[in-house]
């Protein structure tokens, strides 16, 4: 069973730079020497910063851009997301869903993914 990642945006360009990642077409992100990943645009939450309040409870989550927007309404702004009258701390990124086989010896080891992206 696979799990996403939540890949930074600064993070894919660095390694973009780098030759370590490429993106392919709007959804597919390729790592080099490894795997291959549909990409969603996402946020990271760190924490809310207007009134302390966080009932949607979004501190600590990754959510889909498109869930925060289209569907919660909010509006996001550099590294802040903004809803009603609270206003949170983000990181935007990719959320990464592996999509293609791993390089032998990664394939079905625990934390194998998380273990190649860590040696990027």
């Amino acid at each position: 069973m696979s799990t996403a990642i939540f890949i930074p945006h600064a993070l894919s360009e660095a390694l973009a730079a780098g030759g370590r990642l490429e993106l392919e077409d709007d959804d597919q992100m390729l790592l080099v020497g490894g795997g291959r990943y549909h990409v969603r645009e996402a946020v990271r939450v760190l924490r809310e910063v207007a009134n302390g309040a966080d009932e949607l409870r979004l501190c600590g989550t990754v959510q889909l851009r498109e869930y925060l927007t289209d569907d919660l309404g909010a509006e996001l702004f550099g590294t802040s997301l903004l809803f009603d009258e609270s206003a949170y701390d983000i990181v935007a990124g990719w959320l990464a869903d592996p999509v293609a086989q791993w390089p032998a010896g990664a394939a079905g080891t625990p934390g194998g993914e998380r273990n190649h992206l860590r040696a990027l």
